[in-house]
């Protein structure tokens, strides 16, 4: 009998854990003059408590079934790739339950002195969206070129801007749970553990969020 328990137990969970789910986490943590230690930003706020010369971090884990793709967008209307590094990461280097953080290790995205509002846009999904990711390494080949024509580099980001868009719409978003967690991170790779508040998103198939920071 006690050999059936772990079989029981498999599919119990299978039973109330739909197959297309997905679960992750995130936190987007700040550090300035009066924080001593990281601090994730509480979005539920009225406002940010970011300014001009503040440092950045980005926290993703994922978790179970989730391909996550963080985009950014500055006030000047540029668009990059935050995570993954490169789209062809998800063919080798990406992990399940393994701590990501952007940038890696000691290093820091700082805001600079330009005011307004950057956007991040995080997507998630239980399967590669093949579409946004073709779309975004064709820009990419045209941002790091030299040769590329502004007119078609603005047009190849406003393709991948749309695709988010209408990626939103066709796999909509349902039963979104979202819980904040407590979880502790290695941020230099010298075994300094800091514990900061990350939301533990579980959606059915797909989940995304637009994260506005003014400054």
């Amino acid at each position: 009998m006690k050999k059936l328990i772990p079989f029981l137990t498999i599919l119990l969970f299978l039973n109330t854990v739909p197959l297309s789910s997905l679960t992750f986490k995130y936190a987007f943590l700040y550090q300035n003059t009066d924080t001593s230690v990281p601090q994730a930003i509480d979005f539920k706020s009225i406002s940010t408590p970011l300014s001009s010369g503040d440092q950045l971090k980005i926290y993703i884990k994922p978790i179970r079934n989730a391909y996550i793709y963080l985009f950014f967008q500055d006030t000047s209307d540029g668009l990059y790739l935050l995570f993954p590094t490169m789209i062809s990461d998800f063919d080798g280097f990406y992990k399940f339950n393994k701590n990501y953080l952007i940038p890696k290790g000691d290093e820091w995205f700082f805001l600079d002195d330009e005011s307004g509002t950057e956007k991040f846009y995080l997507i998630a999904s239980n399967k590669r969206l093949e579409k946004l990711e073709e779309l975004t390494t064709t820009y990419l080949e045209y941002f790091y070129s030299n040769t590329t024509p502004d007119t078609k580099l603005k047009e190849a980001r406003q393709k991948v801007i749309e695709e988010i868009k209408t990626v939103r719409l066709v796999e909509g978003q349902e039963k979104v749970k979202e819980d904040i967690v407590l979880v502790a991170c290695d941020f230099r790779g010298m075994g300094d553990q800091y514990e900061f508040n990350a939301v533990e998103v579980e959606v059915d198939g797909f989940y995304a969020k637009t994260i506005r920071i003014e400054h």
